[in-house]
């Protein structure tokens, strides 16, 4: 269409599945075009901070979110848009079975039968900030801090463990079930009591135009909401 344009999203990279087919979905409706930067949630934010030319953050908390409005780079504090939910991951032949209360991943470390594990850098990103609170609430922290090795963001613990280079993981269900869709492994969601849902926001920045605006709302919308059920997220 002549009236086509154009917006650069950042987005958490749990949500890099879902967004994707949000994204080729809004394009063929509109005519519009998204380019759209995944990284974790806190490289974002510093990248928002330093004049990235973002003019919409879908963000995996509302930690990040919250900063940007009270340092006055957005004109609120956006809208939830989705809860995600943090798992368990293990590859196929893993040397334990995944279990909602962590006490299989607890005997395997006491057993010293798991060498290396990954969660996301809790600096960065909101699901490995929940993923540590949640090895703490398990009572395994001291156990399981010489095994650790963080990732970026929750897209590379996912690499790590689908190339060997952990032997399991906590990851957000949205990515876990692409990659149990693969065959990489299986997964199991963390009990609430351990890991509540984590609740995900997103915001435009000051300068955002028609199309990011337009496509904030899209988010918001019955075909949106249904494709991030799909990947593991929750609308409700």
């Amino acid at each position: 269409p002549a009236n086509a344009g154009e917006a650069r999203i950042a987005a958490a990279s749990s949500l890099t599945f879902a967004l994707d087919q949000i994204a080729e979905q809004f394009q063929q409706t509109t005519g519009h075009q998204l380019k759209i930067s995944y990284a974790s949630s806190g490289a974002l934010t510093r990248q928002i901070r330093q004049g990235a030319p973002f003019e919409l953050f879908l963000s995996a908390d509302d930690v990040f979110t919250g900063m940007l409005y009270q340092e006055n780079l957005t004109p609120d504090q956006g809208t939830a848009y989705s809860k995600g939910r943090l798992v368990l991951f293990v590859p196929p032949r893993s040397v334990f079975k995944p279990d909602a209360e962590l006490s299989s991943l607890t005997a395997a470390l006491e057993a010293k039968t798991l060498r290396h594990f990954s969660i996301p850098n809790p600096q960065f990103a909101p699901y490995g900030k929940l993923a540590e609170k949640v090895l703490k609430n398990a009572g395994i922290d001291d156990l399981i801090r010489p095994t650790l090795i963080l990732g970026e963001s929750a897209s590379q613990s996912a690499r790590f463990v689908t190339t060997g280079s952990v032997e399991a993981a906590l990851l957000p269900r949205s990515l876990a079930i692409i990659l149990k869709q693969q065959g990489q492994g299986e997964y199991v969601v963390l009990a609430t009591t351990l890991s509540p849902p984590l609740e995900h926001r997103m915001v435009l920045l000051n300068h955002a135009g028609d199309v990011a605006q337009s496509f904030y709302m899209y988010m918001l919308s019955d075909k949106a909401r249904q494709i991030l059920n799909d990947n593991g997220f929750d609308t409700d």
